[in-house]
């Protein structure tokens, strides 16, 4: 499971890095035709839009993968290691209910979205790929959640069983 995660790892930074440099020349791109040649691409500031979600929803997972979300510490300095330990599992449980609350919700947006046959308005692509970053972004949250709070509870049993 570990290697498989490093792949994941390595393939989540390599798409956000690829998206964020395509997004970059891209707006560079139409500074330097609007300013220098009074032109510019009519598609360029859509497709940074729908590049910058990519990049958040697939960002979200790399930031978890490294420890990086948001937590308080203002109760868990005042709890024991083991009232830490429990609080730690509590906050993994959550966020791996709300990650797959939000992959259920995002999922069936996008299917509606799907269905109508939507596309967007200057690239002429179906909205499909543009709301598929949400539930991509949540299954991949989720995973990461779950993973969490599976090695937690695993290493919490495994030192359970060395104090008896």
């Amino acid at each position: 499971m570990k290697r498989i995660l490093h792949y994941l790892d390595r393939f989540e930074q390599l798409v956000i890095g690829i998206l964020l440099l395509g997004v970059t020349v891209i707006l560079f791109g139409n500074v330097v035709l609007r300013y220098l040649f009074n032109s510019n691409l009519g598609w360029a500031e859509e497709m940074a839009r729908y590049g910058v979600v990519w990049i958040t929803m697939i960002g979200t997972s790399v930031c978890l993968s490294k420890g990086g979300h948001i937590s308080v510490d203002a109760i868990s300095a005042r709890l024991s290691e083991r009232g830490k330990d429990v609080q730690q599992i509590f906050v993994l449980a959550c966020g791996t209910a709300a990650a797959a609350i939000g992959f259920y919700y995002s999922m069936t947006i996008t299917l509606k979205v799907t269905n109508l046959g939507q596309m967007s308005s200057t690239l002429n692509v179906p909205m499909t790929f543009v709301y598929g970053a949400m539930p991509v972004g949540f299954f991949l949250a989720g995973l990461r959640f779950a993973t969490a709070l599976i090695v937690r509870i695993a290493g919490r049993q495994s030192r359970a069983g060395d104090a008896s």
